[in-house]
């Protein structure tokens, strides 16, 4: 995996795990469950990243798919910050 890639894929999971954190408050399982729309849509996005980083984690030796996959892992977190700016306001 080289460095850009990398790089993204740490990202990736820094980001999950504050969405993570904040959609669950510790109390009970059902925490985490989504309440409205815009939840639903992050925790699809939040999803699409896991799919993409078990993807990228599978073709570490395709430099090319590997790049591609890391692009399409940054353009995920980018309109998942933006859903989770969006939520808060």
């Amino acid at each position: 995996m080289n460095a850009k890639a990398s790089a993204q894929f740490g990202r990736v999971f820094s980001a999950s795990a504050v969405v993570a954190r904040d959609n669950h408050s510790g109390a009970d399982d059902n925490a985490a469950v989504p309440k409205n729309t815009a939840d639903v849509a992050l925790t699809a996005r939040l999803e699409r990243i896991k799919h993409l980083t078990d993807e990228l984690a599978r073709v570490q030796g395709e430099s090319e798919a590997a790049r591609e996959l890391a692009d399409r892992i940054g353009r995920e977190v980018e309109a998942a910050r933006a859903a989770v700016r969006t939520n808060r306001t």
